[in-house]
């Protein structure tokens, strides 16, 4: 091979090489895809169950605040309340009296229950413990029949003989909100200013009414006419209330706005073959979990509805007998789930709502944004290529000064031959 061929081909390998290096190392368009690839759509899932109590006695009607969920416990065959706190891994115990404590329900550090006498023969009142303190508070209403309650804060609201209550715990005053419940064995829930109330106006009349209580203003939310519904029947969070109802279609999942006044169906027509085990529904941040029957394949799912992205996602199929409470928080989801062919025990599980990302290449640029992001460094490889070509051209045939001529006109024409390449390339496939 003679001098200048030799001469020739090391100046391509050295034109070749700093290309590659420039690329790779300075292109903004690299940079960009990357960031571009790093983001997506967002799709949720849950994931596998995990346990957090199994007993061969029933733990049932879970409620959830934040890191703690509390619950009835009946392994001292009596119901006492106890608690799991998912950041500390560990279980306490808040009352576990001979009495019976039942139906839990927690706001920050209160954690307030129904409780009975012995055997339940009286129901004693309402009572309440503070996780910081351990100082247990309570509401005697003894003698009446057991009082549907919510916790908000240092304040119980509970309805008695067709009355809606909130009582402080702090300092130990109770307020009345409303003196004309048609019926004060239904349910109550409370976020802020505003209390949810499912009357029953008969036995095939039931109704959900929005109180403001700075205002003392009510409106009815929603009706239904039909067989009675027990157990949990909605949660209040933020602006939104979510609940059920049935009807002869099967059961509905809404959403109510409170600030719009717009009511929102999750579901319809959901089957529900049977009341013994109950429909729950319960809402956090943006979140309305709740479980329902699967009559075409046998079993239970629990199911959740993102508020804001409208997405819905189901559990995987629980071949049991069915469901007794579920509660989310912080994107955990907890439930009761009973033992297959068993007919009292409950057991408590929870799944973590995952958020997946799917990662979206980016469009290919046109060849006019290709050359507004990245002019600067191709007129760099020009400028190299051509001083490398004219260095190495001076350096070995200075005496021929139309080699160097034409060793540079023929750089240049190669340097622009591989941006048309690079251009065409970023074109097609970005």
């Amino acid at each position: 091979m003679s001098e200048d061929k030799k001469s020739g081909l090391k100046t391509v390998i050295v034109i070749l090489l700093l290309l590659i290096v420039v690329i790779v190392t300075f292109n903004p368009m690299s940079r960009q895809q990357i960031n571009t690839l790093a983001t997506g759509d967002i799709s949720y899932e849950f994931s596998e169950v995990y346990t957090i109590i199994e007993h061969n006695k029933d733990q049932y009607d879970p409620d959830m605040w934040g890191n703690i969920v509390v619950w009835s416990d009946y392994r001292a065959l009596n119901d006492d309340i106890y608690g799991y706190n998912f950041t500390s891994d560990s279980v306490f115990v808040l009352e576990s009296e001979i009495y019976g404590e039942w139906q839990p329900a927690i706001w920050g550090n209160n954690v307030g229950w129904n409780q009975y006498t012995t055997d339940h023969e009286a129901y004693e009142g309402i009572y309440l413990n503070n996780l910081t303190e351990w100082k247990l508070y309570d509401v005697p209403i003894v003698g009446h029949e057991e009082s549907p309650f919510d916790v908000w804060g240092d304040e119980i609201v509970y309805t008695l003989s067709n009355k809606i209550y909130i009582h402080n715990f702090t300092t130990d005053v109770t307020t009345t909100v409303r003196h004309d419940l048609f019926d004060s064995t239904g349910y109550i829930q409370r976020y802020g200013d505003y209390i949810m109330i499912r009357e029953y106006w008969g036995a095939s009349d039931i109704r959900w009414y929005l109180h403001k209580i700075t205002t003392n203003q009510t409106i009815l939310v929603d009706s239904q006419s039909g067989s009675s519904i027990s157990h949990n029947a909605g949660d209040i969070n933020g602006h939104y209330y979510a609940y059920y109802l049935y009807n002869s279609g099967g059961i509905e999942i809404n959403l109510y706005d409170m600030n719009t006044g717009r009511t929102t169906h999750i579901v319809e027509n959901g089957t529900a073959e049977s009341f013994t085990y109950n429909v729950n529904v319960d809402i956090w941040g943006d979140w309305v979990v709740w479980n329902q029957h699967d009559a075409s394949a046998g079993g239970w799912k629990i199911w959740a509805y993102n508020i804001e992205t409208e997405d819905m996602i189901s559990s995987e199929l629980f071949d049991t007998a069915g469901t007794r409470g579920v509660c989310v928080s912080d994107g955990i989801v907890v439930f009761a789930n009973q033992e297959t062919g068993s007919l009292t025990q409950y057991d408590l599980y929870y799944m973590e709502i995952l958020e997946i990302e799917t990662p979206t290449p980016p469009p290919p640029p046109s060849p006019e944004e290709f050359l507004v992001d990245n002019w600067w460094w191709i007129v760099t490889i020009i400028l190299v290529i051509s001083i490398l070509l004219f260095v190495e051209g001076y350096y070995f045939k200075w005496e021929h000064t139309k080699r160097i001529s034409k060793r540079l006109n023929i750089g240049l024409i190669v340097s622009a031959g591989i941006i048309i390449a690079i251009l065409i390339y970023w074109g097609l496939y970005g």
